[in-house]
């Protein structure tokens, strides 16, 4: 009815594990416009084309389902929040599953072990250097070293060494609140950068750099203002710098 079409642009999660559902209504899909969280994992799952243009969903789990191919990128262009997208466990086994997932401009963490497209070779670099705004997939984050092209790092900065794993996957309990689960997926993206920012010479440079500039921009701020008094400025209204 119409009203229950307008209950549904309040629905904010949806999340029906291990149910067989295994296709879904597009019109009563297409009016849940604040759905955020989506839980589908083991449920039969075979055609998600439905979820175009659900702008504002943050998190979508289709784990484990019977998924061969996944949508062209037009698709995963209108998932415009995306940031963390679960497809392992399923069949997918086109090669050029990547490309299309990068149309999702702003997907973060992505997990697609446990399907035939994971079992090809040069499978982790086919996905790290087609979807560029990832930094982790399957078990770990994405080091330097497999972005930038022969570069070869060693001890805790080398690609798949123990400070960039990390369990992308956290299934919880069907009782768990909307409020929870959103807090569990930002600190899990969090924990993402956490790991980057310790691990990533080439954050850790630009880091540095941006440091440096500012320091360089403050200082020369500091000293055209003492110019510009004649050589003096008042430090906490007794102390007096002269400038050389």
């Amino acid at each position: 009815s119409d009203e229950e079409f307008k209950r549904l642009d309040q629905v904010l999660r949806i999340s029906l594990p291990r149910w067989h559902i295994q296709s879904f209504d597009s019109a009563a899909l297409s009016e849940c416009t604040r759905l955020t969280i989506c839980n589908l994992g083991s449920c039969y799952v075979r055609d998600i084309t439905a979820f175009r243009s659900r702008a504002s969903l943050l998190k979508l789990d289709l784990s484990n389902n019977q998924i061969i191919e996944v949508p062209d990128a037009s698709f995963w262009s209108s998932l415009a929040s995306l940031r963390v997208l679960y497809l392992h466990g399923n069949a997918i086994s086109d090669k050029e599953c990547a490309f299309r997932i990068s149309g999702c401009s702003q997907l973060h963490v992505l997990t697609l072990y446990n399907t035939p497209f994971s079992l090809l070779a040069g499978y982790r670099h086919n996905v790290v250097n087609s979807i560029l705004s990832l930094k982790a997939l399957d078990r770990y984050v994405i080091s330097d070293e497999e972005i930038v092209e022969n570069l070869h790092l060693d001890g805790k900065f080398k690609s798949e060494s123990a400070s960039f794993k990390l369990q992308l996957y956290q299934p919880l309990p069907q009782a768990t609140s909307f409020d929870e689960e959103l807090r569990k997926t930002r600190s899990l993206l969090l924990a993402v950068d956490k790991i980057l920012s310790k691990h990533s010479p080439v954050l850790i440079i630009q880091r540095c750099i941006r440091g440096w500039l500012v320091r360089r921009a403050l200082n020369g701020d500091f000293h055209s203002r003492v110019k510009s008094r004649g050589g003096h400025v008042k430090v906490s209204g007794a102390v007096q710098l002269g400038a050389d």
